[in-house]
């Protein structure tokens, strides 16, 4: 008598076709018992079934009660018996997989190990953090990472999935699901889960130092900046992006925003970064923002580092608004127009003097200068430019019993000193810039310029344009 397993499996809730080669033509009953080997005869996995003359194939159910366990089958026949030995495989939940549906959480989704829904009915999921999800998310040795890289959970009543809300953004998840049956637990099924990226978190450390380079031509005032990488950017980055909001200089011209990118060194992620911003304005406040992104001009950065400074409080400074109110009535040579006090700011200190500058370029806006001797009148550099001159006298204030004066550039007064002291008349059909400076006790400045266009010269134009002051 020998026995055959044709199908040594029990991924199926049965074990098929165990073939009986010899026939009991003249046995009435036959025994067969399957039993665990290495178990405690205390427990109950064992059962025995009869069988007819006539079978030849029999089907030993229920051994999913074995997972993973060496059986033993035995086949008793009156007094005669065989053995044979197998293993049943262990049973693996199906169809396993997981979802990321936010920057901490995964659902994680899969079928019963079995054909039967109320069996098995406890699974144990156990869920490993590994490695970042995609390039260019980067952590520094700050990161405040919880001690715990591994969850586990078990899952009862026949649930058949799992929300994971423990996870940090853009990591690697490794799942594995276990089912647990009568005899022990089965094969895993394993998945992984890559979480969504979020906002990276915000520069670190980040520090101003304003500095102010005085020269003959200029105060020059910058800051520069630095800072630290965020412990962890959540996600993909490469770029700084920093946005300076302060009233700036550019090109002679005066800009209230100021943008910055500075790449992402993937090779020193952890060191510090740097910034210079120069042609900063007196007397002004700013407000630095820093953060991390992977498309400078897109919409999605990260939590913003903010920093605010302000420049020297000592220099004068203008109600810029007035200077859109100042127009100017031309001639072919002259050109008249109307200063009001209000265009003076007296914050920083009072009025002292006031100066008119002309020049056929565009070279002095918004420029701050150093006034060491105030007893000693700071002469135009003909250098600065073709035309470059002061159409006032020297210590000139017109506001003292006044609140506004009327003038007239190019009346030709004021020219028996120096060149660079002469209101001179204009020249026909020409562009100036005129800068309207203001003195204070230690410093001067000019205005952004006013642009004015004389007329082109024929027998109407000539005359003067408007009754003035002599300077």
């Amino acid at each position: 008598m020998d026995i055959t397993l044709t199908e040594n499996s029990c991924l199926n809730i049965s074990l098929e076709k165990v073939t009986i080669l010899e026939t009991f033509a003249t046995l009435a009953v036959a025994s067969v018992t399957v039993s665990p080997k290495n178990i405690s005869n205390t427990c109950d996995h064992k059962y025995t079934i009869s069988l007819n003359t006539s079978e030849q194939n029999i089907t030993l159910e229920y051994l999913l009660e074995y997972t993973d366990i060496e059986c033993k089958f035995t086949l008793s026949v009156s007094n005669s018996s065989k053995y044979i030995d197998f293993r049943t495989q262990d049973q693996a939940p199906r169809e396993l997989s997981a979802v990321a549906v936010s920057p901490s959480t995964c659902l994680v989704f899969w079928s019963n190990a079995s054909d039967y829904e109320w069996y098995p009915s406890v699974y144990n999921i156990t869920i490993t953090r590994y490695h970042v999800g995609n390039e260019d998310h980067f952590l520094r040795n700050c990161s405040p990472f919880s001690d715990v890289t591994t969850w586990t959970d078990t899952i009862t009543g026949g649930i058949t999935n799992y929300t994971f809300d423990s996870g940090l953004p853009d990591f690697n998840y490794t799942i594995e699901v276990i089912a647990l049956f009568n005899a022990g637990f089965g094969r895993e099924a394993t998945t992984s889960c890559v979480t969504q990226v979020s906002a990276s978190q915000k520069p670190e450390y980040v520090q101003v130092n304003y500095t102010e380079n005085v020269t003959t031509a200029d105060v020059e005032m910058s800051v520069d900046l630095s800072w630290d990488a965020p412990c962890n950017t959540n996600g993909p980055v490469k770029y700084f992006v920093i946005e300076l909001s302060g009233v700036c200089r550019e090109e002679n011209t005066l800009i209230s925003n100021r943008t910055f990118t500075i790449p992402i060194d993937s090779t020193n992620y952890s060191s510090k970064y740097f910034l210079y911003i120069s042609n900063l304005t007196a007397a002004s406040n700013y407000t630095v923002e820093i953060f991390a992104t992977i498309d400078p001009d897109g919409q999605f950065h990260g939590e913003e580092a903010v920093i605010t400074f302000s420049t020297n409080d000592n220099f004068p400074i203008f109600n810029e608004s007035e200077l859109s109110n100042i127009e100017f009535n031309t001639s072919a040579t002259q050109a008249a127009f109307t200063i009001r006090e209000t265009l003076f700011n007296i914050t920083n200190g009072n009025l002292q003097y006031i100066a008119i500058m002309v020049s056929n370029k565009n070279i002095s806006g918004g420029v701050t200068y150093k006034w060491d001797n105030i007893t000693l009148w700071p002469e135009p550099q003909e250098a600065d430019g073709e035309i470059y001159y002061q159409a006032t006298r020297p210590f000139w204030n017109p506001f003292l019993n006044d609140t506004f004066v009327d003038v007239i550039l190019g009346d030709n007064q004021n020219c028996t000193g120096k060149a660079q002291f002469c209101n001179r008349p204009l020249s026909p059909n020409a562009t100036y810039y005129v800068y309207i400076r203001m003195f204070n006790s230690g410093y001067y400045r000019d205005t952004m310029p006013l642009v004015l266009v004389t007329d082109v010269i024929n027998e109407d134009n000539i005359a003067p344009v408007a009754t003035g002051v002599n300077f």
